[in-house]
Formats: structure tokens, sequence, C-alpha cells
């Protein structure tokens, strides 16, 4: 750039000079016609210098077109997050799309959203009177299934739930009716009703301290299944539960000096949890999770003991199921499904296909909870 600039300085003092060369007086027409003839052929020279230095400058600072820039660079991460946005667009146009369409159809049953001018409380009643109808049609297996594809809308980041509107709302003072009940952990970090992208009405749900079945608790699940008929019950621990975490670490100066209600809670869990076997998993991380399907798995047990849900299990009308909730991923797998049996047998016990191995399972016990 400096270069471009010093040759059209040059010939712009060259131009000067050529012209001040030509107004100065002349002695004799012959010097006249060579002075002139000389300051024009400089001013040329330096002007056609000045135009070939430019272009060289503009020629070395231009990319060359010819070549193409070098394509991105493709690795086996940026593949598969492709393929997983294809595959989650193609779910969310096959399900999600399909549950928005029968939810704003079963709005538009009741309320003209083209002249919408508010509703009653009868329109809410019928409202109500119908969803419970739709919600009672279902069977367990279909009631189960929904769950699951809910937790997928949830950990792949596409919830299909958006707020209720007041027209639903009012419509639940009515009653409800949900048709899953789940037994879960206080844990903050645990909203059951978005785990399973599920609104207003949609689930019963227990929630205490490692989700233990005790006297409130158990009270609580049987009015979900005899009152409100529902047709699933889960008991779902999770990942870095505390109250698990508490029941299988050495007795320390601090759990001692815990009140009598936490220490009682904390020996429920150890109770049911085979020390010795638990201690055989090296892993701090894989420990912890068996432990707490172990602990899942005694509250269905215990479930188990109860003759009349037991019963409504057998006329395939309910479904007790365990679940493990990941709070990394969000994932929820299902374990340890109690329905009824294919023959003519006694209630049947099965794994979900996408549980895991679980190697500390204790014997249930009737004897009273051990305390620190």
């Amino acid at each position: 750039m400096s270069d471009v600039r010093a040759a059209w300085g040059f010939a712009g003092g060259a131009v000067a000079a050529s012209a001040l060369m030509m107004v100065l007086p002349r002695t004799s027409a012959a010097s006249l016609k060579s002075t002139d003839a000389l300051a024009v052929s400089v001013g040329f020279l330096a002007v056609a210098g000045a135009l070939v230095t430019s272009a060289r400058s503009n020629s070395e600072q231009a990319p060359s077109a010819s070549v193409p820039p070098p394509p991105p660079a493709w690795n086996l991460e940026d593949m598969v997050e492709r393929a997983v946005e294809r595959r989650r667009k193609k779910y969310i146009s096959q399900v999600d799309r399909h549950e928005r369409v029968q939810e704003k159809e079963s709005i538009k049953k009741h309320v003209d959203v083209d002249h919408y001018e508010g509703f009653s409380m009868e329109e809410a009643r019928q409202q109500c009177e119908e969803s419970a109808a739709e919600a009672d049609a279902r069977t367990p297996p279909e009631v189960l299934a929904d769950l699951q594809r809910g937790n997928t809308r949830f950990w792949m980041g596409h919830p299909s739930r958006e707020v209720e509107n007041a027209f639903h709302r009012r419509a639940l003072i009515v009653k409800q009716f949900p048709k899953v009940a789940v037994l879960g952990c206080s844990d903050s970090r645990v909203p059951v009703e978005l785990v399973f992208d599920q609104g207003l009405g949609g689930m019963f749900v227990i929630r205490v301290a490692g989700n233990l079945l005790d006297m409130t608790t158990k009270a609580s699940l049987e009015f979900a299944v005899h009152h409100l008929k529902v047709k699933v019950v889960v008991v779902m621990g999770h990942e870095f539960c505390g109250a698990v975490k508490a029941a299988i670490a050495p007795i320390s100066d601090q759990m001692r000096q815990d009140t009598p209600s936490l220490a009682q809670l904390v020996g429920s869990i150890k109770s049911g949890l085979d020390g010795n076997r638990l201690s055989m998993v090296y892993d701090q991380r894989a420990r912890d999770r068996e432990a707490v399907v172990v602990n899942a798995k005694r509250q269905i047990d215990m479930i188990r003991r109860d003759k009349e849900i037991m019963k409504i299990v057998a006329r395939e009308e309910l479904i007790v199921v365990g679940a493990f909730y990941e709070i990394s991923s969000g994932i929820v797998d299902f374990f340890e499904e109690v329905a009824a049996p294919t023959t003519e047998t006694a209630v049947s016990t099965r794994d979900r296909a996408n549980s895991r191995s679980h190697i500390a399972q204790a014997v249930p016990s009737d004897e009273e909870p051990e305390t620190y």
C-alpha cells in the first residue's frame, strides 16, 4: 500500500512539473516544442508507472478465485448429532403434533375459539366429564406407554405440555381423574410432572424423602388406587438420593446428632439393604444406583403384600412398576413390573426391557426398622 502511495505521489509531482514547464516563457519556437513534448512524456510515464504499481498491489492482495475453500471437516460426533436431530424431528412430527391436535380439538368441542366470549361452569363441567371418560377408557399398558413417551419428550428437550388455560383449570374444579400414582422422593431436582411431561390433574404424586412406603404414604396410595382408580402405580427413586446415600454410609458423629424422626427414616431405608452385597460394587456411583433401585423394589414388595391391591392387579386393572430417574440425563428406567400374568397363575413380576442388572436385593422383612 505504501508503494502505491509513493508511485502516485511521484506521478503527481511529475505532472505538476510538466505543467510548470509548459507555462514558463520560451526563447524560441523550437525550444517550445521540444520542452512541451518532454513535459508531456514525463507526465504520461509517471501516470503509467503509478497505474502498473496499483494493479500489481491489487493482484497480490486479492485471493485466488480458482481455488475453492476447503470443506468443513466431519467427525463422528457431528454425524451422531445430526442423526439424533433427524430422529427428534421425526418423533415430534409423529407423536407430539398428534397430541397437540387432540388437545386443541377437545377444547374446541366446548369453546368457539373464533368467537370466544368466555365460558360457563356448565361448559367446564361437561369438559371435565368427557375428559374423565376418555381417561377411564385407557388401559394400564396404554397409560404406562404414555408415561414413557412423556419422559422421552422431556429428556429430548421437546415437552408438549404448555401452561393450561383458564378453561382447563376451571374444569378441574369439578373433580380430579389422574390415572397414574407416583411414590417419589421429595428431592427438588425430581419434579415428577415435568419428568413425565404431564399437565394439571394428570398425576397423583406422593413425595417423601427416600420414597418410603409408611403409614401415611400407603394411605395416600390406597386412596389413589381405590377411590381415584389409577391404572399405574410407579415407585420411583432417583440418582444422587441423599436419604439412600445416608443409609449406606458409615455412621458418623453428625448422623448421631440427627433428630429421632430423621434417624428412623434413614434406619428404615437401611434395614431393606444388604450392606455386604452392596460393598461388592466398588464404583461409588454404581453402588448408589444399586441401593436406590433395591430400595424402590422393597417398597414394591410391601405393595405386593396388600391383598386388595393385588386383586386389582390380577383383574388387569392396575400395573405396579419401579423406576429410576437419572438426573444427569433426564431418562427414567422402568423395572420390576407387577402385572396380571399371561397364564392362570399367581401375579407375575418381571423386569422391563430397559432395566439394568441389580444385585443387592435384600430379603423382605416384617421386623421393625433399625435406627442408628
